[in-house]
């Protein structure tokens, strides 16, 4: 995998937050803070993003907020499991697949938002049991799908899906020895 910057400095978990708003109580049985905040300082280290102090903003909701948010802002009229708005807009570096980092991230140390989530409990639930995967593992693949969306990935064409894809199996191999069962998920 092409590395996009090496840091003298290795991040770590205090470089990275993520505030969550709960609309379903459901949603605390599993520690979507910690889902988060892992996931999105794997694929930082992941892609060699400088050090600095990354942030993102997580709305753990229901089915129907979920079609109301995918309606309104995706003009798709149906339930989704989990939708991204990226708070910047990345340019592809010449020569490489990848997002390439803004320069503003570099040099001193500074807040990054990073932008918006939205993960549907029901979704999600009804997701994992068909799978036949635990909802805590099927979260991490959700978490892990969201997060590169804000870092500039996206699946709408063939080649940038299998760059994400690869690279969501990485980062979820870290995470889990097996993570085979994510493959059968469908991102709209």
């Amino acid at each position: 995998m092409k590395k996009n910057y090496k840091s003298a400095v290795k991040l770590r978990s205090k470089y990275v937050k993520t505030s969550i708003r709960f609309e379903k109580e459901r949603w605390y049985e599993v520690d979507l803070k910690k889902i988060f905040e892992s996931s999105l300082l794997l694929a930082l280290e992941e892609l060699n993003y400088p050090v600095n102090f990354y942030s993102a903003s997580i709305f753990a909701c229901g089915l129907d907020t979920i079609k109301n948010l995918n309606r309104e802002f995706l003009k798709r009229d149906k339930s989704t499991n989990v939708l991204s708005w990226p708070q910047l807009i990345y340019e592809k570096k010449s020569g490489s697949d990848f997002p390439n980092i803004p320069e503003e991230f570099f040099g001193s140390r500074r807040e990054i938002f990073l932008g918006d989530i939205a993960i549907s409990y029901d979704y999600c639930k009804d997701e994992s049991v068909r799978l036949g995967v635990q909802f805590f593992e099927h979260c991490y693949r959700l978490a892990t799908h969201s997060i590169l969306h804000l870092l500039g990935f996206d699946h709408q064409e063939g080649k940038d899906a299998k760059i994400m894809e690869g690279l969501e199996m990485n980062l979820l191999s870290r995470i889990f020895s097996d993570c085979s069962h994510n493959r059968n998920v469908r991102f709209n």
